[in-house]
């Protein structure tokens, strides 16, 4: 216990002769607060966060069908930065989706029967709005949709600003998620 006691001291003068003893007391503070914290928990509300959630979910929803009414019939992820950069600057959008067909055995004795195969479909969207230079993505054929480069779009090019500015929004409120 005395060594214990020596080496507080010693360290303590160090701390005073480097101007920390401050710091080291507010950091001893943090320390108590924390052991109180993770003693007795933290509460949370959880029927306000699932409030919350549904109300989010719900402006999502209805950002996504304003911005899928411009190109109704596309199964357009606005998650996708690539689905983003072909509705915004014009490209491709890819999707797969099960469909069912009627398969016939070589054997004339066997029943057809219908089964389901996986179908990849595409369009080529037109672009809404010219890319700025340097915002080529390494994947060729699309550009760059991340907040700084959407937001000199809008800079830009005005009338594009309340379609970039519901693809923000929806980037913004997604993170809450």
């Amino acid at each position: 216990l005395a060594i214990t006691e020596q080496l507080y001291h010693a360290q303590r003068e160090q701390a005073i002769k480097e101007g920390k003893l401050s710091l080291i007391n507010l950091h001893c503070s943090d320390l108590l607060t924390l052991v109180e914290m993770e003693r007795h928990g933290l509460i949370l509300d959880t029927k306000s966060c699932e409030v919350r959630s549904a109300l989010i979910k719900e402006e999502i929803e209805q950002i996504d069908k304003e911005l899928k009414s411009r190109v109704p019939d596309i199964p357009i992820d606005f998650g996708s930065r690539d689905h983003v950069s072909a509705y915004l600057y014009g490209g491709i959008i890819k999707w797969s989706v099960r469909e069912s067909y009627l398969f016939r055995y070589k054997d004339p004795k066997k029943q057809p029967v219908i089964k389901e195969r996986t179908v990849s479909k595409e369009v080529m969207l037109p672009a809404m709005v010219k890319p700025l230079e340097k915002t080529e993505n390494k994947k060729s054929g699309y550009y760059s949709t991340d907040e700084k480069v959407l937001r000199k779009l809008v800079f830009k090019n005005r009338k594009i600003a309340p379609v970039v500015n519901l693809i923000l929004r929806r980037a913004e409120i997604q993170k809450l998620l």
